[in-house]
């Protein structure tokens, strides 16, 4: 009788070093690779392509991976980043603006006292752009002059837009009482 057709026309032997020992346990045993062998030329015979793979499969433990490489570690320290810039600019920036907010508290104009004034004069505009904007006792800004200040430029800029640059760039050039101790 003829041999019956392979039903694959290539296949691959995995064979572990256990396999190859037989019973020894260690090394390899040449009666047991003999056998192998020509179970493996039988098959070839029959027209079928064989690979063979030889090795032993001892299963690998992975090491542990530290846990700065661990993928919760870098979200977790760009979260804590942002916390801290954000806390950063809570203290150094908006504490020391509610402080001076807190401390000299500005008296609200009435609408009946800015439809007195009107327009603002050249007298008027010269002298409040005049006046220090830092209160020489204590070193910090005084809010009434510098309220003052804004709406005359507010005003300006409303009524005269031309007059308003050349008033924002003469308060902006005065010097402050940094720049004058110093």
């Amino acid at each position: 009788m003829s041999s019956p057709a392979p039903v694959f026309k290539r296949i691959l032997l995995k064979l572990s070093g256990e396999a190859l020992a037989a019973g020894q346990g260690f090394g390899v045993d040449s009666q047991r690779v003999q056998e192998i062998a020509a179970e493996l030329q039988e098959v070839h015979a029959l027209g079928v392509q064989v690979a063979v793979v030889v090795r032993s499969f001892n299963p690998e433990t992975p090491e542990k991976t530290p846990f700065y490489e661990a993928a919760w570690f870098a979200p977790l320290v760009r979260a804590l980043t942002v916390l801290g810039a954000v806390l950063m600019v809570l203290l150094l920036a908006v504490r020391p603006l509610l402080k001076l907010l807190k401390s000299a508290p500005v008296a609200p104009k009435s609408e009946s006292a800015e439809a007195v004034e009107g327009p603002p004069s050249a007298e008027n505009v010269a002298a409040v752009m005049a006046a220090p904007t830092v209160d020489p006792e204590t070193g910090r800004p005084d809010p009434e002059i510098l309220s003052r200040k804004v709406g005359i430029a507010q005003r300006l800029a409303a009524d005269k837009p031309d007059r308003a640059a050349s008033a924002l760039k003469q308060m902006l050039a005065q010097p402050t009482a940094e720049d004058v101790s110093a």
